[in-house]
């Protein structure tokens, strides 16, 4: 077991093997709702770029979403 593997266990993420591949899962509070979960999996590799993948959406929503300042003046 890789080192990321390791650290996607101590974080709460339960091991899960399909098709001879581990997949790491972990359930997660449905917004909105105090009873309902649901369940999100990836390999090792898909957590791991996770958090790339969100940095860059977020900055390339907000670049979108910025106005001008100046307003023309």
């Amino acid at each position: 077991m890789t080192r990321e593997e390791h650290n996607l266990l101590r974080q709460g993420y339960k091991l899960e093997v399909r098709e001879s591949e581990n997949w790491f899962c972990k359930r997660q509070p449905v917004l909105g709702s105090r009873l309902q979960q649901s369940k999100e999996c990836g390999t090792a590799a898909m957590w791991d770029k996770q958090p790339a993948d969100e940095q860059e959406s977020l900055s390339s929503s907000l670049k979108s979403n910025s106005m001008p300042t100046n307003m023309g003046h």
